[in-house]
């Protein structure tokens, strides 16, 4: 009796081993012809207000980050797309303990705009460098606004990435985020 549920789990976790093959596989076709668009700091327009640049705490995307704190400031992150679709939103920054608590980042999307807030004092949940914003539905390109409106402590803006989910027309990504 225990062979068989020992064959069984063993046919069971080959299915899933050759799921994961596939689907690792398509993911990395799609990675292909659309590779993750990542938008650092130094790239992004600032709208208003001053904002520092630093390299001081470790963890962040390519030769430093900027920051502010105060009222009026905002710097905007436009990322051109290849395929209009659905996308996961991820932003970079360096935690610290005066970080702001509530940064809030403003996703203009093809439905309107999306505020979600940010507790910068917390390491990024993924890979210790990104935090997820969500997913959202775009056209021609993916727009994210960082300012310090409503914010406390020191804002911090790095890079800005999206994620292909599913492309307009088309199954889901596989392995998608």
């Amino acid at each position: 009796e225990w062979q068989q549920q020992l064959d069984e789990h063993a046919a069971t976790l080959k299915s899933l081993e050759d799921a994961l093959a596939a689907n690792t596989s398509e993911q990395k076709k799609l990675r292909k012809q659309l590779p993750l668009m990542t938008l650092d700091d130094v790239e992004a327009e600032v709208v208003s207000g001053e904002w520092s640049t630093s390299s001081g705490v470790k963890q962040f995307v390519g030769e430093g980050y900027r920051y502010a704190s105060g009222p009026g400031k905002a710097i905007k992150y436009k990322l051109p797309l290849k395929k209009a679709g659905t996308y996961e939103v991820r932003v970079s920054y360096s935690p610290h303990e005066n970080r702001s608590p509530n940064a809030p980042f403003v996703v203009a999307h093809r439905e309107g705009e999306d505020e979600v807030r940010i507790d910068q004092r917390e390491q990024p949940p993924v890979d210790g460098l990104y935090a997820s914003l969500g997913e959202f539905a775009f056209d021609e390109s993916a727009v994210v606004t960082v300012s310090t409106e409503g914010a406390t402590g020191t804002v911090i803006a790095d890079a800005v990435e999206v994620i292909p989910v599913r492309l307009d027309d088309s199954e889901p990504v596989a392995g998608g985020p």
